[in-house]
């Protein structure tokens, strides 16, 4: 009977431990969502470059994901606007407007 009750028992662990555990999960997704920004990033500024018409189907999208890294306090709110602002100025030098 007291073999059963060690087998049922759950270990606990601390709430250091936990948030650590945590923190590591967060911080995995975070890199993943920031290097999926990134690839956006580039390749809508090799797009802009080339003077490809979906340019502005790529800017869209890459908007769409700064709000959201903005929304989960991946990136901070200047960063965002920066990022975007400048991508929007060199797509507005390329289109000549």
């Amino acid at each position: 009977m007291a073999e059963e009750k060690k087998d049922k028992e759950v270990k606990r662990r601390s709430s250091a431990q936990k948030r650590h555990i945590q923190s590591k999960k967060r911080a995995l997704a975070n890199r993943a969502f920031k290097t999926r920004l990134r690839t956006t990033m580039r390749s809508t500024k090799e797009s802009i470059a080339k003077g490809e018409a979906s340019a502005a189907t790529l800017l869209s999208s890459f908007f769409k994901l700064a709000d959201k890294a903005l929304k989960k306090g991946i990136l901070k709110l200047n960063k965002v606007k920066r990022l975007k602002s400048r991508l929007a100025s060199e797509l507005r030098s390329k289109r000549g407007g």
